[in-house]
């Protein structure tokens, strides 16, 4: 049996095509290339080629073959073809066509590997609906054709050919693969990651119906909660509501917890008047201008339990004053926290919108909805991909709304030996530089142990270092850290440590980091507390 490539006839061959390649298919060792097409540059430029068939035909060569179906005229040197509807139609001479395939294909060859030269390359011409009895034109010996009756014996046809040219030469089996490889190749054209996140960005960079219909009803209430799970779009929810209360004229305070989500809200409100701060950014700047006294370095248990009071009396003293305050990842915040920022409110009629999401509770303060507020819950995420979404999800339990934005599903790794995660990081992230084409800036290396971040922070990988935040480089953080951000690539890594810890918070909210490519690192141990294969 003959070797034919493609295994299955292109889409709509026609029915000649067909014949022929159902003909040629029982010669052993034959080497049939159906509809073939190829670039090559002939006379200084650059020009296209095709053949209906390509036979690589051991001992012999390479054969060119042009399929010419119906019954054929000739007239006054003019060719025509009737087909089954009875219509005649001019077509052109297909010796011709076989011909200047025969020498395209002669030129690419060479170009592809001059050592090619050698092989022979006729050409020949078959008519699979009629029966030709003598020359068809000057260049149209019946040597080179073959009919419908020559179909029945192919190989005796194809050894008339070779014999007609005079043309014999010995094909090995490594010249008929690299033939192959030219002519007929293999390509597997992978999707990069790169092109996931391009098509992803297109879909997630909306604000979702539910998000603008909020904005909206915000507009006629004072005090709010707005929950949502994480990527259900709080924080621009936050920032859209407070340029748009700013640019009304409301003196306007935007709070969020971590100094990393500040400097992200202040560069996306650069252009408005909305004061951007963290509770100890807040702190630090009232309790100054008020000239009170405070640590030169000021501790966390400072701020737990001695700023809330001083924060009160330095404003009451400064007088600061909003109309509207905004504090995104509320769940941050301590009680005290939120009682001692009642004061910025410039009268009863001030707006107050917080902003939460009860299972991203990292520092277990004990948050509560404050009386008074109306509720409102964001249900779909527009932040990640449905199968990172998914894994989310599945953390808590929780329903997922379906907005049915495809991407990659998300990988664990195990790592089973803490100090083998700083290396399997480093290999992880060089190929997402150089394989998938990930930029250093679309990416995130977080974890739950500091130990890692600064381990990391002393290697690279490609050509890159890891780095800060702010540093030029691969960014590493913890997911302390990073809460409230995100990337379109997180990897992951989780220490045994976290099994101690509330680990489905910490792997709720480092999994909801990442839009499109998520890959986890973590012990056997912590893949199963995940349910990751669950």
């Amino acid at each position: 049996m003959a070797k034919i490539f493609p295994p299955e006839p292109p889409e709509h061959s026609p029915k000649s095509e067909l014949k022929v390649r159902s003909s040629l298919s029982a010669v052993d060792d034959l080497v049939v290339l159906h509809s073939v097409a190829w670039q090559s540059r002939r006379n200084g430029k650059q020009s296209d080629g095709e053949a209906d068939f390509v036979l690589l035909v051991p001992k012999r060569g390479i054969l060119v073959l042009e399929v010419k179906g119906g019954g054929i005229e000739i007239a006054d040197g003019s060719w025509y073809s009737t087909g089954r509807d009875n219509i005649r139609r001019p077509i052109k001479n297909p010796f011709d066509q076989a011909k200047d395939s025969k020498y395209a294909l002669i030129a690419y060859l060479k170009e592809m590997d001059s050592s090619f030269t050698r092989i022979p390359v006729i050409h020949g011409v078959v008519f699979p609906d009629i029966s030709i009895d003598g020359m068809l034109g000057l260049n149209a010996p019946r040597a080179i054709v073959l009919d419908r009756n020559d179909l029945a014996t192919p190989l005796a046809t194809l050894e008339r050919m070779f014999m007609y040219w005079e043309k014999a030469y010995p094909l090995s089996g490594s010249e008929i693969d690299s033939l192959v490889a030219c002519l007929a190749p293999t390509l597997r054209v992978r999707r990069l990651l790169c092109d996931e996140i391009a098509d992803a960005d297109q879909a997630l960079m909306m604000l979702t119906v539910e998000q603008a219909k909020i904005l909206h009803l915000l507009r006629r209430i004072r005090k709010a909660a707005i929950l949502g799970g994480a990527g259900t779009g709080k924080t621009v929810l936050a920032a859209e509501k407070a340029r748009q209360l700013s640019e009304s004229g409301f003196r306007t305070l935007l709070l969020c917890y971590n100094a990393p989500l500040r400097l992200h809200l202040l560069g996306a409100l650069k252009t408005s008047k909305v004061d951007v701060d963290t509770f100890h950014t807040l702190t630090v700047r009232e309790v100054r201008r008020a000239k009170m006294k405070m640590p030169f370095e000021p501790s966390s248990a400072w701020y737990e339990t001695e700023a809330p009071n001083l924060l009160k009396a330095a404003v009451g003293i400064n007088g600061t004053r909003y109309d509207a305050l905004l504090i995104d990842e509320a769940q941050d915040f301590a009680q005290e926290w939120l009682s001692s920022m009642q004061v910025l409110l410039a009268n009863d009629d001030a707006l107050l919108y917080l902003f939460a999401d009860s299972h991203q509770d990292l520092y277990q303060r004990g948050w509560a909805i404050p009386d008074g507020l109306v509720e409102f819950e964001l249900t779909i995420n527009c932040r990640n991909t449905r199968p990172i979404a998914e894994r989310v999800a599945g953390i808590f339990g929780d329903a997922l709304e379906d907005r049915s934005i495809d991407g990659p599903d998300p990988r664990f790794i195990e790592v089973d030996r803490r100090e083998q995660i700083a290396s399997y990081v480093v290999r992880l992230v060089e190929s997402l530089l150089l394989e998938e084409r990930i930029a250093p800036s679309q990416m995130i290396v977080l974890t739950d142990a500091a130990a890692i971040v600064s381990e990391l922070r002393t290697m690279g990988a490609a050509e890159y270092l890891f780095t800060t935040l702010e540093g030029h480089g691969i960014p590493v953080e913890t997911i302390f850290r990073f809460k409230g951000l995100e990337r379109d690539v997180v990897v992951l890594a989780l220490t045994d440590k976290a099994l101690s810890e509330d680990l489905r918070v910490l792997a709720y909210v480092g999994l909801s980091r990442a839009k499109t490519g998520l890959y986890v690192l973590g012990s056997h141990a912590i893949r199963t507390a995940i349910q990751w294969d669950g």
